[in-house]
């Protein structure tokens, strides 16, 4: 068995037609950007009413994703994750490992 490391995140989808769809709106938008989402749990469920009916549905979900990082075109891992750095950050790294 793999061992994982797991990012969180929550997000609130919506949807006109059910509770079901505002989850599946959030999933469907995040996974344009991130990967391998494996688990979703319902934080909170909210609708919205106008003229006494309900008029949309709002779903919070706390759901998360395998955290993998990708070291393509970095000549080490330390290079990565330097490269990742604030340039402010970068420089006082720079000014530290020199002393």
């Amino acid at each position: 068995m793999s061992e994982h490391i797991y990012k969180q995140i929550e997000l609130t989808g919506s949807s006109t037609t059910s509770v079901e769809d505002a989850v599946q709106n959030a999933i469907t938008k995040a996974g344009k950007t991130l990967h391998n989402i494996h688990w979703f749990q319902v934080v909170e469920t909210r609708g919205y009413i106008e003229n006494n009916k309900i008029d949309y549905w709002q779903v919070t979900i706390s759901w998360g994703f395998v955290w993998t990082i990708d070291y393509r075109g970095a000549r080490s891992r330390r290079d990565y994750h330097k490269s990742r750095l604030p340039s402010g950050l970068r420089a006082f790294s720079a000014c530290c490992q020199s002393i």
